[in-house]
């Protein structure tokens, strides 16, 4: 029989918290793998070192919300190579996450690429906008919270908390309408496209008709 793997808790100190600090991969007869985790005295995973220059840190909030997370070249005293953080409203939901430039060789932190997201008073996602974009996405969402509309566009000007709930100013490149009946089973799906020569804002309408050309 060979060991393959085991777990160290609470450093082997009798009469933890049950935290298992020490996890140990074998290789083989003569290499192992061994991972060791940072508890704090509330029992959260506050740090990992890890394999191959791995090691992790995390930060916790009052109210056990992870806000921070960043690594470290091959322990704490190393440069710090990577950070994100993660913010929270008053409901703990999430509403932006921001990825840091950050330069390896002197852990210096640079600016953030922010992903934003913009919720309804029930906690509905109702526009989401990626980092690196300025192409946002819009959703309308009914009484029985059902997907009825969405919109992806862009207006580089929206600055106030209402306007998420309309598509008005907004330059709208894709339109998507969805139709239940009264079990909310999906009978139709309209999608409306831009024309690429296509002006002014707001919601995509439908297109002129044309007659056939003959043949």
């Amino acid at each position: 029989m060979v060991q393959v793997n085991s777990t160290e808790y609470d450093a082997g100190v009798a009469g933890g918290d049950g935290n298992p600090t020490t996890q140990t991969a074998s290789v083989d007869d003569s290499t192992m793998r061994v991972t060791v985790n940072i508890f704090d005295w509330r029992n959260r995973r506050i740090a990992v070192d890890g394999e191959i220059d791995f090691y992790q840190e995390s930060c916790f909030d009052n109210l056990d919300r992870r806000y921070r997370s960043q690594r470290r070249d091959t322990a704490a005293s190393g440069n710090l190579i990577a950070r994100s953080e993660t913010s929270f409203d008053d409901r703990s939901q999430v509403y932006q996450t921001r990825t840091f430039a950050v330069d390896p060789a002197t852990g210096t932190v640079g600016y953030g690429l922010n992903d934003n997201t913009w919720r309804d008073a029930s906690g509905n996602v109702i526009k989401s906008l990626p980092s690196g974009s300025k192409a946002f996405t819009k959703v309308v969402i009914d009484g029985a919270s059902r997907q009825t509309r969405q919109y992806i566009g862009y207006d580089l000007d929206e600055t106030n908390y209402e306007d998420i709930f309309n598509v008005t100013g907004d330059t709208i490149l894709q339109q998507t309408e969805i139709t239940y009946d009264a079990a909310s089973n999906v009978i139709q799906t309209n999608i409306r496209h831009r024309y690429h020569n296509a002006t002014g804002t707001g919601e995509l309408g439908t297109p002129p008709a044309y007659s056939r050309r003959p043949a």
